[in-house]
């Protein structure tokens, strides 16, 4: 009876460490799916990188900055017509934002 006892025992044991890998496992790969975009990249590797800044990125800066530039022309100079202004760049910009959250699968949309 007291090996049978000990037998359970070594048994769920191993089966605690097993489950405890496991899901140490997979702790590990999520995080470094979220930290680095790839579940098989380590965090240390991926701060190790230089970080780059593309075009796209420049490109989107100096658009977000010239078209709030323009909105502030239009709120102070001629505030009579910023809701054109207003409906002429929000309409775009949720279109392409429902498209970019579907694509992506996100919510909010």
């Amino acid at each position: 009876v007291k090996e049978k006892i000990k037998e359970k025992i070594d048994l769920s044991k191993r089966k605690g460490k097993e489950i405890a890998e496991v899901a140490s496992k997979r702790i590990t790969e999520v995080r470094r799916k979220v930290i680095t975009g790839d579940k098989k990249k380590r965090v240390r590797d991926y701060m190790l990188e230089v970080p780059v800044v593309r075009n796209i990125d420049k490109v989107s800066f100096t658009l977000g900055v010239l078209g709030m530039c323009i909105t502030e022309w239009f709120l102070f100079v001629k505030p009579e017509l910023f809701y054109i202004w207003y409906l002429a760049s929000i309409v775009p910009l949720l279109i392409v934002r429902y498209r970019l959250y579907k694509r992506e699968k996100w919510v909010f949309f």
